[in-house]
């Protein structure tokens, strides 16, 4: 059978020629027989009238399965087994179905049928499909873009405002802190954050950078400052005097009197330096009972006379300490050491090593002032020529 053109034809596929033509002879047969039956014999010549259309029948029918098999022989069938009852060319698009005949003489019936109205329909089905796939890429893609923007990209600005120093933090430049989203209330909870960090950070560094006790600058504030105003002090041509000075028998004042009128000592001894000294001078206490001061910029020999009034201002405190003999008060020795301009080629210092080097000066004049009998001040020029 095959489906063209809205018509189904049927064919016999194993029919020769010699059965069609042998068929016709039956025919041709049949027909002379009922010549010969007399007329009066009606059920004879009914039953030969029946043979002889069916072989007539048959005969047309032959004849129409050899022209039908002879017209459609190119479409060549592919069903080799009865296990697999059809085949399609996706060639030609022919589908191809063979089926058993449930007779007495069995056989099978075969089928093609043209379906190649469904290949237009398969590439459109194609088509749509490479098209609506398109269409959610680019969908996808647009979401992802609009994700990006509004969401991924506000993070990552705000990710790399906190990965920075929180005093080098901008939040002028936050432009998140405008939108209305959560992302929003992120950017102004992290620029609160900031300032109280900052406000945090800066109470820190003033308790870090003021001693407690004397009201003086700390320990870590001279580290970081002592070195750099040397330097200062040489590449702009000024002078610059460091003063290490030290209560006179502190330890005996705190065995006779206890640390509590020890600290009370220190926090004016601190204040008295402090009501000498210029704005620009630098005093730190680095440790018990030891002071250091930095001049800078002075002229003539005011870090002399400033040394002596420091030592002075405190002899006038009048604050009684048996254990301080020969004196019987709270006093300070003083040891300097100090530079003037032009004393250096500032291209060949070591900093930290010229610095060093002062303290040690500065140290051992200290050291001489007590040993000749405490509440002195003594200084010494550094000399580069003996290094």
């Amino acid at each position: 059978m095959y489906d063209i053109f809205a018509k189904k034809i049927i064919w016999r596929e194993d029919l020769s020629l010699q059965e069609v033509e042998n068929t016709k002879e039956l025919n041709a047969k049949f027909q002379h027989l009922l010549q010969k039956t007399a007329a009066s014999d009606t059920e004879k010549r009914a039953k030969l009238d029946y043979i002889i259309q069916k072989t007539k029948t048959d005969y047309q029918e032959g004849l129409k399965s050899l022209a039908a098999s002879k017209q459609f022989s190119e479409f060549g069938l592919q069903i080799e087994t009865p296990e697999v009852p059809f085949y399609f060319d996706s060639g030609s698009y022919q589908i191809q179905i063979s089926v058993p005949l449930r007779n007495q003489s069995s056989g099978r019936l075969t089928g093609v049928f043209d379906v190649s109205a469904l290949a237009a329909l398969h590439k459109q089905l194609l088509k749509d499909i490479v098209l609506e796939a398109a269409l959610a890429v680019l969908v996808s893609f647009v979401l992802i873009l609009i994700v990006t923007q509004r969401l991924v990209s506000p993070i990552k600005r705000l990710s790399k405002h906190m990965s920075v120093d929180v005093e080098s933090i901008r939040t002028d430049e936050i432009r998140e802190r405008y939108r209305r989203d959560e992302i929003g209330d992120l950017a102004r909870s992290f620029i609160v954050l900031i300032s109280e960090i900052r406000s945090q950070v800066s109470d820190l560094r003033e308790k870090s950078n003021t001693d407690s006790l004397s009201g003086l600058g700390s320990r870590h504030k001279y580290s970081r400052q002592a070195e750099p105003s040397l330097e200062h002090a040489v590449l702009t041509g000024s002078n610059f005097a460091l003063l290490i000075c030290d209560i006179d028998n502190f330890k005996a004042f705190n065995d006779k009197y206890g640390h509590a009128a020890g600290d009370s000592v220190i926090k004016e001894v601190g204040q008295s330096m402090l009501r000498v000294l210029d704005y620009g001078d630098k005093c730190y206490r680095i440790g018990g009972e030891e002071f250091v001061i930095l001049l800078e910029d002075y002229i003539n020999d005011d870090h002399i006379i400033k040394a002596d009034k420091i030592r002075q201002a405190i002899e006038d405190l009048g604050i009684e300490h048996p254990g301080n003999t020969l004196h019987g008060i709270v006093s300070i020795s003083v040891g300097m050491c100090f530079i003037e301009p032009g004393d250096f080629n500032a291209e060949n210092i070591v900093f930290t090593q010229l610095y060093s080097e002062m303290f040690n000066i500065a140290d051992q004049q200290l050291y001489l002032a007590k040993s000749l009998g405490r509440n002195k001040s003594l200084s010494l020029k550094f000399n580069p020529a003996k290094k």
